[in-house]
């Protein structure tokens, strides 16, 4: 299950966010700033993971959901999402929770083109073309 979370769970929020630093430049003063940082921007969420066998939250995706309105009504308006920080609890990690949580966020947003920030781009593509094969 993937949940907005963009105003609540802070701590937790931090906890995940601490996993998308290296260890020696994890900063709470510097991860608190960009916590801020999301919730001020209406176009950013932070979407947190909860699996079925888990009580607690495991993963965590930050996005910017960007929407181009059409100037003609008969083109459709259209959504980038552009993924910024992924984070997987490291007992987790090496079970496909990262691209679970893509699929997820996917089929919440079956029509926006879905894109990689500079470093996510890496695994952002080797999971769309995973999951267009899928299709």
């Amino acid at each position: 299950m993937l949940i907005s979370s963009k105003n609540k769970n802070g701590k937790i929020i931090l906890g995940l966010l601490s996993y998308t630093y290296d260890d020696e430049k994890a900063n709470l003063s510097e991860m608190s700033s960009l916590l801020e940082s999301y919730r001020e921007d209406p176009n950013f969420d932070i979407l947190l993971y909860k699996n079925d066998e888990s009580e607690n939250f495991i993963g965590l995706i930050c996005i910017e959901k960007n929407t181009l309105e059409s100037q003609n009504e008969d083109t459709p308006s259209s959504t980038t999402i552009i993924v910024h920080r992924i984070a997987v609890v490291p007992s987790f990690r090496d079970e496909g929770i990262g691209y679970k949580m893509y699929e997820l966020l996917r089929k919440q947003h079956p029509n926006a083109t879905v894109i990689g920030a500079m470093n996510t781009v890496d695994i952002l593509a080797k999971w769309s073309t995973k999951y267009n094969q899928s299709l």
